[in-house]
């Protein structure tokens, strides 16, 4: 018997959402529903990366400094910063992260020298990144270790923004939020399509929190 070599499985919008309405039972989704479908997709996505179920979405982001500037505004997909590291040529040396507030409580933001602390403000649509001493050149870099935000499920033909391993649990979290939505959905069922959507929900990052370590403290130097 042949064994299939094939290792890409992945689903697509449609696809997802055609799993997650067989789990709901009834008919089949049509017209309307899949924009509705779309759209509860999008809000389950921010709500895992509200539980912080984003190892796969990090990544790393430079900041080029400019002297005599302490804010920078980051790109709009950037979520959260983890770590940083001041750059100046080939020399990295580790960034300190203070609260917003502490940053407030230092007495002179003009000071100048090579940036060692950082902190970050959290707008609605974007990260401000905070840093100290001011930089004294525009030619360090702050490298960060970074989280961004998922790829939007715009249509039907894209592909998940998460990894296969947790497809089982994106179809059934889908369900269970298209079941708000949907008459005739008894409590019972809600109840089952929530249980089972959390275990496998959990299952997978289970399987994520074996790889944390090389994931939340990651080696900024050098590369």
């Amino acid at each position: 018997m042949a064994v299939s070599t094939s290792q890409t499985f992945n689903l697509d919008i449609d696809e997802i959402i055609a799993e997650a309405y067989e789990h709901l039972g009834g008919p089949p989704f049509v017209g309307n529903d899949g924009i509705t479908a779309r759209r509860s997709l999008n809000l389950l996505l921010s709500d895992w990366q509200n539980r912080g179920i984003l190892l796969w979405t990090t990544g790393f982001t430079n900041q080029t400094l400019t002297s005599g500037t302490e804010q920078y505004e980051l790109p709009d997909n950037i979520m959260a910063v983890t770590e940083a590291v001041s750059r100046r040529d080939t020399n990295d040396i580790s960034m300190t992260r203070i609260s917003a507030e502490e940053y407030l409580q230092i007495p002179d933001k003009t000071t100048t020298g090579r940036s060692l602390q950082f902190a970050t403000i959290k707008g609605r649509d974007n990260i401000t990144l905070l840093i100290w001493p001011t930089p004294e050149n525009s030619t360090d870099i702050v490298r960060m270790h970074t989280v961004r935000r998922f790829f939007d499920f715009d249509q039907s033909i894209d592909d998940a923004d998460v990894p296969y391993r947790f497809l089982p649990a994106l179809s059934m979290g889908l369900a269970y939020y298209v079941g708000f939505k949907r008459m005739g959905i008894s409590a019972e069922r809600m109840l089952a399509l929530k249980t089972e959507y959390e275990s496998l929900l959990n299952n997978a990052m289970a399987e994520d929190k074996e790889r944390a370590a090389l994931l939340i403290k990651p080696s900024l130097r050098f590369t």
